[in-house]
């Protein structure tokens, strides 16, 4: 059996979040116990509260394992989306083995290259199996280069391991999405929460996730949304920040474009660029402009030494349409789904954002699902299973059990990118 089950709260105090978290669980639940838990929260980040709801969960189900982040908003099938809430999602299972691990001061432990063991040594008492079918994590977004972290994941996962997930977000006030085009809102409070039996660790600086083995069949859905104008120019970066782009200096550049990344009323501004590799996948990157310094960088992630960029624009039609093309892809039922999408959906998408939610509703029948909204999402590329950081993109991480025969079967579901 695996069976999943997922809560939701809007209340504002901790004892209410919990009674609500807890009240919709048992009556879904009737006398199974879970052992596994995801939780994201959209809220004002306040720790106090956040350990008193998790340890109200622990005390419920004492064997209980979670892991988790802050988010944008979210939703789950019952709560549409939720801009400030809690939402949680609970797993029993007698067939699928899912294994919970938390790397701690990870910014260090990649500085000295010892994810391999410190990712080892989070699980060494679970003494996980070579077969893990998916992986979901999440990640500090603050001082970790995230394409980094997921290669070196990989290289300590069987090569078809389906790796799903996000970066941890910032809160964002509804305020915050509406001038998201006049000021970037904020990023700098990020938050992983683990709980392993009753030990409660909320902080940054660390890498959350969730391993499953046995008898699961995993898939995956992705889109993006993001138009391509297709005109190719040079670009050269260091590390994090790009030197030049078609021979000038980047602002220079910009500015003899009239690109509106380049407006000088922005003291600190964000747009993404598709970046282009030979040999690669296009793929969009988060790049801000800091106007004091007069630079423009990634964050949590580095880019080629030379490379071509193109620019994006969103469409709000072309996002949805993009979304629901994916969707369609996908069966009408599964055990449970987990979804990341992009947080920048909600300023692009403005009033309509309810749609993401009631389209993947109308695709799939009795499946639980959650999804949350963060700063950047792990997942397959376009063409391979092998997943990267990307920007600006929604992906749906799809488990059903599998039904005996303990085969994996993967189903990629994808709609590529196309440059119009």
């Amino acid at each position: 059996m695996f069976k999943a089950i997922t809560a939701y709260s809007r209340s504002i105090s901790a004892l209410e979040i919990e009674n609500d978290l807890l009240v919709q669980a048992n009556s879904k639940l009737g006398c199974y116990r879970p052992s596994i838990g995801i939780l994201f929260t959209s809220c004002p980040h306040n720790q106090s509260k956040f350990a008193r709801v998790l340890k109200g969960i622990n005390q419920a189900f004492p064997q209980i394992r979670l892991v988790g982040s802050t988010v944008v908003g979210g939703f789950t099938e019952e709560s549409g989306y939720a801009k400030d809430g809690f939402l949680l999602c609970l797993i029993v299972s007698d067939t699928v083995e899912i294994i919970a691990g938390c790397v701690r001061k990870l910014s260090q432990v990649m500085q000295r290259n010892e994810l391999a063991q410190a990712f080892n040594d989070s699980i060494q008492r679970d003494c996980a199996p070579c077969d893990t079918t998916a992986c979901l994590l999440y990640s500090a977004y603050n001082g970790i280069n995230n394409e980094a972290l997921i290669q070196d994941i990989h290289g300590l996962l069987p090569d078809e391991c389906l790796v799903t997930g996000g970066l941890a977000s910032d809160y964002w006030s509804g305020k915050d999405i509406a001038d998201f085009s006049q000021k970037t809102p904020p990023a700098e409070q990020t938050l992983l929460f683990f709980m392993d039996k009753g030990e409660v660790i909320i902080e940054d600086d660390a890498l959350v996730f969730l391993l499953f083995h046995g008898d699961v069949r995993a898939s995956y859905g992705f889109s993006h949304g993001w138009s391509d104008v297709g005109m190719l120019y040079p670009a050269k970066a260091e590390g994090s920040y790009i030197t030049e782009l078609d021979g000038k200096e980047p602002r220079r550049f910009l500015q003899e474009l009239s690109h509106p990344f380049a407006v000088e009323s922005h003291d600190f501004a964000e747009y993404p660029f598709w970046i282009h590799v030979p040999g690669q996948d296009p793929y969009l990157r988060d790049i801000f402009f800091d106007k004091k310094s007069g630079r423009y960088y990634t964050q949590s992630a580095t880019l080629p030494c030379r490379f071509q960029i193109s620019f994006s624009y969103p469409r709000k039609e072309r996002v949805l349409s993009d979304y629901r093309n994916c969707l369609n892809q996908l069966k009408n039922r599964y055990d449970l789904i987990l979804v990341n999408t992009c947080c920048v959906h909600q300023v692009v998408l403005g009033s309509d954002i309810e749609k993401e939610y009631s389209s993947l509703m109308g695709t799939v029948q009795d499946t639980a699902f959650i999804g949350g909204y963060v700063f950047g999402e792990f997942g397959p590329s376009a063409t391979t299973r092998k997943s990267v950081l990307h920007s600006c993109s929604s992906i749906a991480l799809c488990l059903e059990e599998g039904r005996g025969d303990c085969q994996r079967v993967d189903h990629p579901m994808q709609f590529y990118h196309q440059i119009i």
